[in-house]
């Protein structure tokens, strides 16, 4: 409990949720699997802080965010330990610390609903995610193909759970959108410039599948991979006349 004892008091201003936690090491006859309970909830709060400042803007005073959101945030947050999990988290309070309103508290309960398991499955899911510019609008809009090669696709079981736990939205058509001007398409470091073509109607590729707010909120935090391969057979299989830019 040495250690529990120790923590920088400057700490606790950034977690209005546990202070009165930072107390009962100090308090007489306290059981130790009080002190051990309460004590890591302490940690997990102050890992989540120090792994925070790597992605953050270092002159941002995390006291500077809503102090609702604050609280909730760490009253969500305490009861992780997992590392990785953590580094989520990390990036939630960093997001919100360089700019306010970026995540909900409707997004920061669903985290903490959420399982490592299901973090690892959407973070595959956001691998597949292009980025679609058109008329100063930007839509991300996930590239998954029915083909044999499972490195490009992904089951229907796994794509049903992340839609029954909010974070996607299948679709039973996909919306098509005609535009006159050509778009951009960008999927990491490959990008291309759809032509307009079909008597001056460009057809925008749209998918059956979308991203809710929270799916989008969460997405730039996902950690997601490219799929090698996957951008130049899209390129092949639908979008046959394009001009590279």
């Amino acid at each position: 409990m040495d250690a529990i004892k120790q923590i920088p008091r400057e700490l606790a201003k950034y977690i209005p949720s546990v202070i009165p936690l930072a107390a009962i090491p100090f308090l007489p006859d306290v059981p130790p699997e009080v002190l051990t309970i309460f004590g890591t909830s302490i940690q997990n709060c102050i890992e989540i802080i120090y792994k925070s400042s790597e992605y953050r803007n270092q002159e941002i005073d995390l006291q500077d965010i809503n102090v609702d959101w604050r609280a909730n945030f760490f009253d969500k947050c305490r009861i992780v330990h997992d590392d990785e999990m953590q580094i989520l988290w990390a990036k939630i309070l960093a997001g919100e610390a360089n700019k306010h309103g970026t995540y909900s508290k409707r997004t920061v309960n669903f985290v903490a609903e959420m399982d490592k398991r299901e973090a690892e499955l959407f973070t595959h899911f956001c691998g597949f995610i292009c980025e679609i510019k058109y008329d100063n609008k930007k839509d991300l809009m996930p590239l998954l193909l029915d083909v044999e090669d499972f490195l490009f696709k992904m089951s229907k079981e796994e794509l049903n759970h992340l839609d029954s736990i909010g974070l996607i939205r299948l679709n039973d058509f996909p919306i098509d959108i005609t535009l006159d001007k050509p778009i951009e398409v960008s999927y990491y470091d490959e990008n291309i410039r759809l032509g307009i073509y079909r008597e001056n109607i460009h057809l925008l590729p749209t998918s059956e599948i979308e991203l809710t707010q929270i799916g989008e909120e969460l997405y730039p935090i996902s950690g997601c991979k490219k799929v090698d391969g996957l951008f130049e057979h899209i390129c092949n299989e639908m979008w046959v006349e394009f001009i590279e830019s």
